[in-house]
Formats: C-alpha cells, sequence, structure tokens
C-alpha cells in the first residue's frame, strides 16, 4: 500500500499546480489545449458541436496510443469517466464461455496497488457482443485518484486466486438472478435459433459449467492470457468529464490513462453470416415467464456504419412503420381492435457484423386470435412504405426532429452521456462523436428500397409469445420453452391474400414539432416554486430553472387533488381501468407528443389523478390542454374496457412470476398503501367494473378535484396563469373539502413477518427496520448517513467475500413519514432462515465497525460525504423538478425539505447515529419487518449442498397472512403511545 500512496502523491501535486495556473490565467475551459510535454497530442481540433452545447472539448491521444476524449462543463453536478475496449462476449474462448463477462469482475477486486480492490466510488461495467465499457462517477476532488485505481485496475489487475472461484459464483448468480426477464430468455432463444456457427450462437453470460477449470488453475490461467492480450491502450477510448479545464484533465489521463500498456492485439474481424435462409423465413413460438402475449417480426440487418452516421435508415423505417395517422398500419390495428401497441427496435451491431430490426406488436385477447390477419396487415404496410413511402419529406422530419435531440444531448450531464460518447468513440470518427445521433445529410433512396427488399415473409423470423404456445425445446440455462418451425409457402399465400383486400395511408407529418428554440430572459430568480395563480379550487406554482436555464423547456404537472376517489381497492382498480383506457385512446396524441420532445405520463397516487409533461416549451401548453379536454370527453367503449380489463389481469397474474427480489421488496413498497389487496382481491374487484362504472367515476374523480400545477422551467408568469385559467375552467371543478384518510404509524413496536412461496428459482428476503420516536428529518437524516456506511460493507461481506447471491442491497425506505434502513439479498441457495442468520451476524460485525465513527475525523467525513450529496446539482431539468415536487405533492409550500434535511445532517453526532442503529436493528423499537420469499433452490453452494428451504422464525416475532393484516395493526396503532 506504500506504493500507491507515493504514486498518488505524485499524480496529485502537478495536478493542483497545473489546475492553479489554468484558473489564475483563465484558460483551459474554452480554448484548445496544447501538449507542452510529449505525454499526449491533441486531436481533431475541430470537433463537431452542437450550438446549443456549451461544453468544452478537446480530443487527445496519450503516448500509448489510447484516444481520450475531454470535457470541461462548469456546471457538472459531478465528475465521471468511461473507458471502452472493442472486445466483448464475441471474443469469448470456446472452452470458457463467459470468459470476458467474467474478466470485467475480476478487474475490480484488486491490482497491483490497491490488492483489496479498487474501491471506487461509483463503479460499474457492462460487456455486449462487441465492447466492455468501464465507468465511475465520483465528486470532483476526487476524480484523480478515481481515475488512477480504475487505471491500476485496467492494467495491472492481480487476479486473486482467493477472489477467482468467489466471482465465478457471482458470475453464476447473475445469470440466475436474470432467468425471469423474457428479454434475456428471448436474446439465449435467438442464439440457438440464428447460424450456429456465428460467434454469437454460443452462451454469452457465464455459469458455473462454462466457467469450470479443465484442470487446475486453467480458467485464471485463460483469463491473464486474455487480459494480456486485448487489454491494451491502442485500442482502448475514454472520456473524462468534470468541471476542471481541459489542460488539468489532459494532464490527469496522461498520469492514470497513460500507464495501460499497449500490445498491439489484432482483432480478427466476423465474417460468417448471422443467418442463413435456414435460419430466416421462420416461425418462433415462446412460452414467457411473465404472462403475456405478443407478436413480433424480426428481420437480420448488415452493419453499415455510415449509414447510421449519416443517414439513419433504421431510425427512418422505424418513423414510418410506427408512424400515425389515419389508415396507417397503428391505426388500423387499434381501430379493429386487433392491437393497442406497435414500436420498433434495432440492434444493428449486436452480433458484430449484423443485427435484428424488430417490429413489435402487442396484441389484444382478439388480435391474438386473428394472428394471420395482422402479420398480413405488417407485410401489406412494408409493401406500401416500398411503393411510396420512400419520400425527401420523411427524411426532412426526420432531421427536424433530430435537432431537438442535440438540444437533449446538450442538456445532460450524466453518466448515459458519458458512456454514449464512449461508445462512439469506439466506433466512429472523432470528429463526429459529438453530432452522430442528429447528423442526417445524405438521403438515400435507393439503400432504402434494398432494405424494404428483404422484408418480405420469407426473411422474416416471426415470434409468438404466449402462456399456450407449443414447445419442444427449452433454452439452454434460462429454461425457456420455445419451438422453432418454418413458415410454410401456404402460410406466406394466406398472408398475401388476406393483404390484398387490406388499403394502408403513410402517415402524416407531425404538426407539434418545434420550431422555436429560444430561451426566454429571467429577470429574478426565486428561491423557491412561488404560486403564481390562485382560485376557489385552484392553484398554480411556478419557477425557472436553477441550473438548466440555457434549455427551452419546461416540466409540468397537473394534479387533479381529489384524496376520497383514490380511497380503497374499488377506487383503485377504477383508477387503474381508467388510466389505462386513457392510454389506449391516446396512443396518437402521445405519439405526436413524444416525437416532438414531449413527454407525457398519467400515474395515480393518495393524492389524486396525476398528468404529467416535460419537453419543448412551444407547443406543450396546447397539448396540455388538449389531453385534459380529451380525457374528459373520450367515450370508452365495451371491447376496449374488456381488453383492458385483459391486460390488468395478465399483469396482476405475472406478479408471482417475478424474481424472488421483486416479490420479497414488493409488501414494503406497498405497506404505506392502504388500497393494497391481493391479486385474487384485486381480480375479483376487476372483472365487476362496468362502463357505467367508468363514466361515474370520472365524474367522481374531476369534478370535486382541486386543480394544482407545479411548473419548473422555461415558462413566464403570464403564460403559466393562462393555462391554469383554461385547464381549470374545462375542467369544471367544484372543489370540496375532505376528511382525512386513515394513515399507518410507527409508534410502537412491531414485529412483523410475511411469508411467500414461489415457484420461480431462488430465495429471498428483504429486511425494513424503522425505530420510533423519529421525526421525518431526523429518521431520514440518521438512515441515509448509514446507509452509506452499510451498503458497501454489506455489499462486499455478503455477495464478494461469502457469495449468498448477486443480488444484495441496502437502501433507505420511508412509511408512514418515517425513514428506515432495509436490507434486500436474492439467493440461489440460501433459505429466508439461513439468510436471516447471517445478517444478524452482519449487524453485529457492523456495530463494531460503527463503532469507529466515535473517531471525530471519521464522523465528520462520512458527514462531509452526505452533505456533498445533499447539495450536488441536478443533472437533468426532470432531477431539479423532483427536488421541488415532494414538498409539493405532501403541501409542505415552504419547499425546504431539502434545507432543513442539510441542517439536520449538519447537527448530527455520532452517538445518535449509533442510537438510531441500535434501536432500528439491534434492539428494535418501532416497526421491524421480514418481507421472505422461499422458492426453488437451483444451485448448491461452494461448501457444499444447499440448505433447507425455510422460513425465518425469530422468537417474540408475529406472523401477518397478509399486508392488509399488518398494515390494520399499524392503524389501530396510529395513537402515540
Amino acid at each position: 500500500m506504500k506504493k500507491a500512496v507515493i504514486r498518488l502523491k505524485r499524480l496529485l501535486c502537478p495536478i493542483q499546480l497545473i489546475l492553479g495556473l489554468a484558473i489564475f490565467f483563465g484558460i483551459g475551459y474554452w480554448g484548445p489545449i496544447y501538449a507542452t510535454e510529449q505525454r499526449w497530442r491533441p486531436l481533431a481540433e475541430n470537433l463537431q458541436q452542437h450550438p446549443h452545447d456549451q461544453r468544452a472539448y478537446q480530443a487527445i491521444q496519450l503516448n500509448n496510443g489510447m484516444k481520450v476524449l475531454l470535457v470541461s462543463d462548469r456546471h457538472a453536478p459531478h465528475s465521471m469517466t468511461a473507458v471502452g475496449l472493442p472486445v466483448g462476449s464475441l471474443q469469448d474462448p470456446d472452452a470458457y464461455l463467459g470468459l470476458v463477462h467474467y474478466l470485467e469482475h475480476m478487474l475490480f477486486l484488486g491490482s497491483e496497488n490497491y490488492p483489496e480492490g479498487i474501491e471506487v466510488q461509483g463503479h460499474n461495467a457492462g460487456t455486449s457482443g462487441n465492447s466492455t465499457i468501464f465507468t465511475a462517477a465520483t465528486q470532483h476532488p476526487w476524480l484523480a485518484i478515481t481515475l488512477e485505481r480504475l487505471a491500476d485496475a485496467l492494467a495491472y489487475p492481480n487476479f486473486a486466486p482467493h477472489l477467482a472461484e468467489k466471482e465465478r459464483y457471482s458470475v453464476h448468480q447473475e445469470a440466475l438472478g436474470h432467468r425471469t426477464e423474457d428479454y434475456r430468455r428471448i436474446y439465449q432463444i435467438n442464439k440457438e435459433t440464428l447460424n450456429p456457427h456465428h460467434p454469437f450462437s454460443r452462451f454469452s453470460v457465464g455459469n458455473l459449467d462454462t466457467l469450470a477449470d479443465k484442470k487446475p488453475g486453467s480458467l485464471r490461467e485463460a483469463v491473464q492470457k486474455f487480459h494480456r492480450r486485448y487489454y491494451s491502450a491502442d485500442i482502448m477510448v475514454a472520456v473524462i468529464y468534470s468541471n476542471q479545464p481541459l489542460v488539468a484533465l489532459a494532464h490527469l489521463a496522461a498520469e492514470s490513462y497513460g500507464r495501460i500498456p499497449s500490445h498491439k492485439p489484432v482483432i480478427t474481424p466476423i465474417t460468417i453470416p448471422l443467418a442463413t435462409a435456414r435460419q430466416q423465413g421462420v416461425t418462433i413460438h415462446y412460452v414467457p415467464a411473465n404472462v403475456y402475449e405478443a407478436l413480433q417480426v424480426d428481420f437480420v440487418i448488415p452493419i453499415d456504419r455510415q449509414d447510421v452516421l449519416h443517414s439513419k435508415s433504421n431510425y427512418y423505417l422505424d418513423r414510418v412503420i410506427t408512424g400515425r395517422g389515419p389508415g396507417t398500419l397503428a391505426d388500423w390495428l387499434q381501430q379493429q381492435g386487433l392491437a393497442n401497441g406497435l414500436s420498433v427496435s434495432y440492434h444493428f451491431d449486436m452480433a458484430g457484423n449484423a443485427g435484428l430490426f424488430s417490429i413489435h406488436i402487442h396484441p389484444t385477447e382478439n388480435g391474438m386470435k386473428q394472428q394471420d390477419l395482422i402479420l398480413a396487415g405488417v407485410f401489406r404496410y412494408l409493401q406500401l412504405i416500398k411503393q411510396q413511402g420512400i419520400q425527401h419529406r420523411y427524411f426532412e422530419e426526420m432531421g427536424q426532429q433530430l435537432k431537438m435531440s442535440s438540444v437533449d444531448f446538450s442538456a445532460q450531464r450524466n453518466l448515459h452521456y458519458v458512456v454514449s460518447l464512449t461508445d462512439h468513440l469506439l466506433h466512429y470518427p472523432i470528429e463526429q462523436v459529438l453530432t452522430l445521433d442528429s447528423l442526417t445529410d445524405r438521403y438515400r433512396p435507393g439503400y432504402l428500397q434494398r432494405r424494404l427488399s428483404q422484408m418480405v415473409p420469407q426473411k422474416a423470423r416471426i415470434w409468438v409469445a404466449s402462456s399456450q404456445a407449443p414447445y419442444d425445446k427449452q433454452a439452454y440455462f434460462v429454461e425457456a420453452p420455445y419451438q422453432l418451425r418454418p413458415l410454410s409457402q401456404q402460410q406466406i399465400i394466406k398472408w398475401q391474400q388476406l393483404g390484398r383486400a387490406l388499403t394502408f395511408n403513410l402517415p402524416k407529418l407531425n404538426p407539434y414539432l418545434p420550431t422555436d428554440f429560444t430561451v426566454m430572459p429571467v429577470k429574478r430568480l426565486p428561491k423557491k416554486p412561488e404560486l403564481v395563480w390562485k382560485a376557489p379550487g385552484g392553484r398554480a406554482w411556478l419557477t425557472p430553472s436553477h441550473y438548466f436555464s440555457e434549455q427551452p423547456k419546461v416540466n409540468i404537472t397537473l394534479l387533479l387533488r381529489n384524496p376520497p376517489a383514490m380511497k380503497g381497492v374499488r377506487n383503485d382498480m377504477l383508477a387503474w381501468v381508467f388510466s389505462k383506457l386513457l392510454d389506449i385512446n391516446l396512443k396518437e396524441f402521445f405519439y405526436w407528443a413524444s416525437d416532438a420532445g414531449v413527454d407525457i405520463q398519467i400515474s395515480r397516487n393518495d393524492e389524486g389523478l396525476a398528468i404529467w409533461m416535460a419537453g419543448f416549451h412551444q407547443n406543450l401548453s396546447q397539448l396540455l390542454e388538449e389531453m385534459v379536454t380529451r380525457c374528459q370527453q373520450i367515450i370508452f367503449d365495451k371491447s376496449q374496457l374488456e381488453q383492458v380489463k385483459y391486460e390488468i389481469k395478465q399483469i396482476l397474474d405475472s406478479i408471482d412470476k417475478r424474481a424472488p427480489r421483486q416479490q420479497a421488496i414488493r409488501p414494503i413498497s406497498c405497506l404505506w398503501d392502504l388500497s393494497y389487496a391481493t391479486a385474487e382481491q384485486r381480480c375479483s374487484q376487476l372483472a365487476t367494473i362496468t362502463l357505467q362504472d367508468i363514466e361515474a367515476y370520472r365524474s367522481q374523480l374531476f369534478k370535486p378535484a382541486m386543480v394544482d400545477i407545479l411548473a419548473i422551467g422555461n415558462m413566464s408568469k403570464a403564460q403559466l396563469q393562462q393555462l391554469a385559467k383554461t385547464l381549470y375552467n374545462r375542467s369544471g371543478t367544484k372543489q370540496q373539502k375532505y376528511g382525512s384518510n386513515p394513515t399507518i404509524a410507527v409508534h410502537k413496536t412491531e414485529k412483523a413477518l410475511l411469508h411467500q412461496t414461489t415457484m420461480v428459482d431462488g430465495h429471498a428476503l428483504s429486511a425494513l427496520y424503522i425505530p420510533r420516536g423519529y421525526d421525518r428529518l431526523s429518521s431520514q437524516a440518521n438512515a441515509r448517513l448509514l446507509r452509506m456506511l452499510l451498503e458497501t460493507w454489506f455489499f462486499d461481506q455478503l455477495r464478494t467475500q461469502e457469495q449468498l447471491g448477486y443480488s444484495v442491497d441496502v437502501s433507505t425506505k420511508t412509511v408512514a413519514g418515517k425513514t428506515g434502513l432495509q436490507f434486500t439479498v436474492q439467493s440461489a441457495n440460501r433459505s429466508p432462515e439461513a439468510l436471516y442468520a447471517r445478517y444478524q451476524t452482519f449487524y453485529q460485525q457492523a456495530w463494531q465497525q460503527l463503532q469507529k465513527l466515535k473517531e471525530k475525523r471519521e464522523f465528520a467525513a462520512w458527514q462531509r460525504g452526505l452533505l456533498k450529496g445533499l447539495r450536488e446539482k441536478p443533472s437533468s431539468l426532470s432531477d431539479e423538478a423532483d427536488s421541488w415536487y415532494a414538498d409539493w405533492l405532501n403541501e409542505r409550500f415552504d419547499f425546504d425539505s431539502n434545507d432543513r434535511l442539510i441542517a439536520r445532517v449538519k447537527a448530527l453526532t455520532a452517538d445518535e447515529v449509533l442510537e438510531f442503529y441500535r434501536q432500528a436493528i439491534l434492539e428494535p423499537t418501532g416497526l421491524a419487518l421480514l418481507s421472505q420469499v422461499k422458492g426453488k433452490t437451483v444451485v448448491s453452494k461452494p461448501s457444499g449442498s444447499a440448505t433447507a428451504a425455510a422460513f425465518a422464525a425469530p422468537e417474540g416475532w408475529k406472523f401477518y397472512p397478509s399486508i392488509a393484516a399488518l398494515q390494520q395493526q399499524l392503524i389501530k396503532s396510529s395513537a402515540p403511545h
């Protein structure tokens, strides 16, 4: 460790000097940098940059050949970095499938200078078919050490033998945890049904079998050999994003990533086709893990990076296929009651030299009975696009729409932005990495014609997902039932015959696309949202953005406050059905809004029905006004109601098929909701709902409601006042006074047990602890500080060291206005009883470690860390709006919860935090809840055979047969004792 300290001093001293000089002379942010030392050279002085993007960029190449994009942003909420290399699971050696993924795990467990693990805050990694990307996010002062440690992990891992076997189990646990995720299952079926000679066809996640030693130590040798060959600086790229000047970032890059050696590896290009004629023109029947039905039409597509860069043909086809308007495919599917969803996705480079273009149809119950008609419509519509749909006006509209994305790109200050840049650097010219997603300068009708010529039944891979689907195979490891059958000529002829009777229209152009991206000047910036309009039963709150004033965007939430309409299981189900009916009838409206850069969500909570809109300001008020009018005037029909009820029942039927972790967390997440009911109870209510019930509920929802509006962003006071008056008049509200709803409370000791048995793989335990006697802010302050300490210890001990499960987590949870701690583990082989026993040991070990907080410097360091997080700038306008939302929703109109929480954290003492831990966990004084899920044990633990599956039943704890039973106990306990 002494060596690491010496290296760190060498790293920090020149950086501090350079940073100080750069700031003193006012250089580094906006001008290019020059290599005064021969440790890097500038690249691409003229990076193409969006006009709205005010950040400073510089691309450099280090002496070891590594390309690094530096991003200097005065408004950066925190520093971030990502390192990518063009190597993924497609390069797995045949003897060790999943090795690239396993190697990604091993790199974080220890290196030459950090043998105990690199311990980088916010680190993560991801492996795809043709790339691996490592990321880290940290507070600004820690950027130097973060880069140093990540570079050391990538360049000089120690591959500790005592951790190698444990991490093999971790990879296995991760694979097990994804078995119930349908997209993972479909991915594996694709591997097994595409060209078996293509490297994509191999299992890529890794498990105990594929990563088993062929002889003692052979896996470790294979990992080391792979690392030596491919982890080479000359094929790596990196992005460093921070608030520091470019010159300082360049020196940081040279001091850290510049130490990674180069080996000049050769990556053999893949020339084997992803699909031959045998793998096209087929139907794949699939039994999903969750309860749903779907149709999907896939086409294998080649990689054309010039097209991705300049023409965006995949995006063009997406827009024309899913476009809305009378007579379009999407409109026809809905009007005929065949489907209520049509979408497109494309993964053009998932297999190295090819990918898939997919058309997704979400059929109704009636649509599943008329699959041939739906598929006939799809192929007929594709034929129409080929004949008439390749038009320059659609290309121009696409370009206009992508201009909006450049505004979004300019405002992104999150890890997604950094990862996107890294991925672009791996595959495209540096000059264009900033504008890649919005560049459309080559209209290629001939290329589109050729693409559409391949989108015919004979080239299609058609998926039919249903719980009733026939099957004769199970996909490896994920155990997904499926059947593969070639399409018959008779089937294709039938679709052609059905298609001749169908007439379609191409989509119309979007009338809502914004053209005005100006930002209104802010004369006065209030500290919090201000009440700018008020009427009996109506009010509106407004503040310009404090952090994104350069964005021509606004975030608006309209809440129809009406708590009685949300009370009880019956009303909750009516609200659910009503919102789903709105979703069906507003599909076209939502499409146009989203395409115009305005996102819309309808949600329900204890207070009422909320309509959230966020996006470009130009047409947003008009869209919100239209939506409120439509919500009140839409006439629902019986077939729509039956379809919505069918979909909701599928969702309810899927609850007990989710991963054990999700099933264990759900009761705790629903504890506050007094409208909670079991799936069976909800299905019973659902069955009795009629159209008359829905109409009555709509009146019950709107007329007594208060119209409450919160707006954040680029909107004037006069504009919001006019919008509020219009919405108020259109809603016809006649506000009434509401009595208080019953609530749960934590006022006495309650040790509760909840049990669930499931047929999915694995077990889970989620333990919640909320002590009594603490107010809202005190419980938040204590719980948040403890989580910072405990989450790393819990993860490292139970996941990394002991391999109890892949999904291991500590979080904070608020119930009845009080915040506590929640511990969750999903395990393949440990029963809830065994997990609880391990929790108990951990709690005692953590108590001993927490005693270090009594040292002033130790406690002050953690306290400062929490305060920095609370003061962290939001990374988007939506994040900023969220910071005001909770206070507004709960009618805390001082809007000072975060300031008060900061003050409360400042007032914390070590003794108080330790006492909170003791009263929450060691000797519970409030609510202690064990939510346990017992499933199938699927693998033995490293030390031997699996434990017997059993529920924990600690002495003095009470079993509750349902969440509702526990809620009733907490309601009875609502008076202070």
